[in-house]
């Protein structure tokens, strides 16, 4: 049994709480609050307690935050909590009506501006490692553990607005497209180009990958707007 305490009173995380770990953590759920709870010795870059308590001061919709800072017995910084979402799974995702997913969008969008104006840029919603899950796919798209958070004083906020929402559109395009595409039809079943090119009109346009397909998407959902476009 783990205990700790935040500014809500002593929490008691016991095995049946646990839900897994990673290279900096292991987290726990308590209904709808998930308890990230550092290594004692850990294998990466983490946020500080400064961090966690100039970011639990924003308020986002999508682009999960720590809410409250986590101390030890010893009164010592250990972690945060932050929102738990359950995880439905991509095909939950693009079977969602379309007015779901639009609405979903635009709080995408809007947590990327709201980052942006505290100048906080998101390093890495796309990890590398395809285990790594730091998203999930409920009533619309979270980032439930997008990584690590720059203070970006060095920078305008537009600037930081624009590289949060970029970020963002390479995710939707190849973690919610490209990879629905790959179950669908299977690794050599569809035309990657044709797909692409929904990415790249949207360059064109000087639109944001999000903005282009609320402007096309006259379909029931994701799945037949994909479908519609590369078949």
């Amino acid at each position: 049994m783990k205990v700790v305490t935040d500014k809500n009173g002593i929490h008691m995380l016991t095995s049946f709480d646990y839900i897994g770990k990673g290279q900096e953590a292991k987290v726990y759920r308590k209904n709808d609050v998930a308890y990230k709870c550092y290594h004692l010795f850990r294998w990466c870059q983490c946020l500080t307690k400064e961090d966690v308590s100039f970011l639990e001061q924003i308020k986002t919709d999508c682009i999960l935050l720590p809410q409250t800072t986590l101390y030890n017995v010893f009164g010592d910084f250990c972690g945060y909590t932050t929102r738990y979402i359950e995880n439905l799974g991509l095909l939950h995702f693009v079977n969602l009506p379309s007015d779901n997913v639009i609405s979903n969008f635009h709080l995408l969008q809007n947590d990327a501006v709201v980052l942006g104006k505290n100048k906080v840029l998101v390093s890495d919603f796309m990890p590398k490692d395809l285990r790594v899950r730091n998203h999930s796919f409920h009533d619309g798209l979270y980032f439930v553990d997008p990584g690590r958070y720059f203070r970006r004083n060095d920078m305008d906020e537009e600037s930081v607005i624009q590289s949060n929402i970029d970020l963002i559109d390479h995710f939707v395009f190849f973690r919610v497209f490209n990879s629905y595409c790959h179950q669908e039809f299977g690794e050599f079943g569809y035309n990657f180009s044709k797909l692409y090119s929904l990415y790249t009109v949207a360059r064109d346009r000087h639109i944001s990958f999000l903005e282009s397909i609320e402007d096309d998407l006259s379909d029931d959902n994701l799945q037949k707007y994909i479908k519609r476009k590369i078949l």
